[in-house]
């Protein structure tokens, strides 16, 4: 009876442990949440008698199946926080953990240290193109801002791995960039030295432990700064606005507050981090004498932190346009649906324009800004 018993219990952990691949498909990813990242899809390739007899829609096919097997996201992430728990060892690409428990990509280290370098060559001719940029749009009326973000290992170097502790930092990115784009009397938004004159005297922190973002308690004030910018640079009165009171949080109330903790796909983490909000509201929705600029801007995902905070939104015309990384786009009227697109199929548009906004942080220096400059300066050369 004891014998057939325990055949029988065998017999159900086998047929639950062959049954529960099947029990994820059925539940099409409401057991386990998708995985967070970058995750290329399988190419598509056409059915035909060629396709099969070299192999590659074979290929194709067992491609398609794995993207589209819900049980790998379960499967994943209980990996990633077995490694996490018990050897606490990070399964994520350029992610590690610094001094802290903050956490960083290894990009914004290597770029503070310098010993991820552009050159001086290079970053010589970027400055020289934006500045013919600048004064082919001063000729036709537009004005041009570039915004250095604040890089986290820029802004914190004191907490990036040890593993990094004997390495002698050199000139960066950053420094050089910032130098040469005053030098040749570019506007500039400098964000990383705003922060730095903040950071012994904020209430509460302006990056968190595990973003590789600012906080929004940061974009608070910076909303400040650029509002202010902008009105000086343009001559004009933006929409007027009031704050909400701060309030604190433990868990992020935004997707972008996840940042690189996101991207591990760990069911459980450690981390302690406090969050916190002082929300800007319009002090009136009637614009009258205030002025929303059309604003272009050409940038990276802390440009997109501005979107998620509202401040294109409730200060810029709604056809102001957001080009990220000048591969997609985005209508500050249409909350971040984004859509392919380049900046050079829009340049008809181009004179429309108050203000073209050039945004990277220091890790983005080296691709900034994405050939955007080259495409608007082809435009105005007839090229």
């Amino acid at each position: 009876m004891k014998a057939s018993t325990t055949k029988r219990l065998w017999f159900g952990i086998i047929v639950a442990v062959l049954l529960f691949p099947l029990c994820f498909q059925l539940a099409s990813g409401t057991i386990t949440l998708p995985l967070k990242g970058y995750q290329p899809k399988a190419k598509e390739v056409d059915f035909s008698r060629e396709s099969i007899k070299n192999g590659s829609y074979q290929n194709y096919v067992e491609a398609y199946a794995k993207d589209h097997l819900q049980s790998k996201h379960f499967f994943i992430r209980l990996n990633n926080q077995l490694k996490y728990s018990l050897f606490d060892h990070l399964n994520a690409n350029d992610v590690e953990r610094g001094k802290n428990d903050y956490y960083f990509e290894s990009r914004y280290a290597r770029t503070y240290l310098g010993t991820r370098f552009t050159g001086e060559k290079i970053l010589s001719e970027k400055i020289e193109n934006i500045s013919e940029l600048k004064d082919s749009l001063s000729a036709h009326d537009i004005e041009l801002l570039v915004v250095l973000a604040a890089g986290k290992g820029q802004f914190m170097p004191e907490n990036i791995s040890a593993r990094y502790d004997t390495i002698v930092k050199r000139p960066n990115d950053y420094e050089l960039f910032s130098a040469g784009l005053a030098a040749a009397e570019i506007p500039v938004l400098d964000l990383q030295q705003y922060l730095l004159s903040m950071k012994d005297t904020a209430s509460y922190p302006l990056f968190t432990r595990g973003n590789i973002h600012w906080s929004f308690y940061a974009i608070s004030f910076i909303t400040d700064t650029l509002v202010s910018t902008i009105e000086q640079q343009l001559g004009v009165d933006l929409p007027e606005y009031k704050r909400e009171a701060i309030r604190l949080a433990y868990e992020p109330s935004y997707y972008t507050e996840k940042g690189i903790f996101a991207s591990l796909n760990l069911y459980w983490t450690k981390l302690q981090d406090t969050f916190a909000y002082r929300d800007i509201i319009p002090a009136s929705l009637v614009y009258e004498n205030k002025y929303r600029p059309k604003v272009w801007v050409v940038g990276d995902s802390f440009y997109g932190t501005m979107e998620t905070y509202q401040v294109p939104q409730q200060f810029f015309d709604p056809t102001t346009t957001f080009f990220y990384y000048n591969n997609s786009i985005v209508n500050a009227a249409e909350n971040k649906q984004y859509a392919p697109g380049n900046i050079k199929d829009y340049l008809s548009q181009l004179e429309e324009q108050d203000l073209l906004i050039l945004w990277t942080t220091d890790a983005g220096i080296r691709g900034f800004d994405w050939e955007a400059t080259n495409n608007i300066l082809d435009h105005y050369r007839g090229n």
